[in-house]
This record gives C-alpha cells, structure tokens and sequence, in this order.
C-alpha cells in the first residue's frame, strides 16, 4: 500500500462522491496525482479488497437518524452450541453481522 492507496481510502471513508461516476470524481480529487484515471482508482480498490485490506463498500448508517435503535449483544455460547446459535442469529433480517471472538 502506498501514499496514493492512503489517499483513496481516506477519501473512501470520509467523503465517498454519491454521483453517477464517483471512482473519476475520488480520481479528480487527487489532485497531486493527476495522472491517475478513474478506471486506476478502481483497479487499485479492487487490489485492496482482494489483498484484504478493504472487507467491503457500504454505508454506515446513523440507525438513530432515522428512527431505528440498534443493539450490541455479546453472548457466552458453548462451544457445541455455536453453529445452532449463530442459524438462529442469522435468521433475523436486522441483523447485520455477528462473529465469534476469543475471550
């Protein structure tokens, strides 16, 4: 990852353009690097998806601006009992994710 992958990211996560063609505007928006091309900004998000550096492209929604209450919920689960717990977990469409962490 170099300074103009740093660049990207930090113009992904704080500013993404809501336009018809937001990977030329964030490539516009470089402005020291000028010679990057839309289709190289999209070349280089896609390498820092694949190398993992990137999980995903998405919205973070403020639940509270829009009238939903969300909730964190941690749960001790026997460990026989984790794959039956997370298919219950997992069948409630609001859930957006859930995950198993070590103690």
């Amino acid at each position: 990852m170099d300074e103009i992958d740093r660049k990207i990211l930090q113009l992904i996560q704080e500013n993404f353009p809501l336009t018809a063609c937001p990977f030329k505007d964030i490539a516009d928006g470089l402005e020291s690097h000028q010679e990057l091309s839309e289709v190289d900004v999209i070349q280089r998000i896609g390498a820092l998806k694949k190398s993992g550096v990137i999980r995903r492209i998405g919205a973070v929604i403020d639940g509270g601006a829009i009238g939903i209450v969300t909730t964190l919920l941690g749960a001790k689960v026997p460990e026989d009992s984790i794959d039956a717990f997370a298919d219950v977990v997992n069948s409630y469409s609001r859930v957006t994710h859930n995950y198993l962490r070590d103690e």
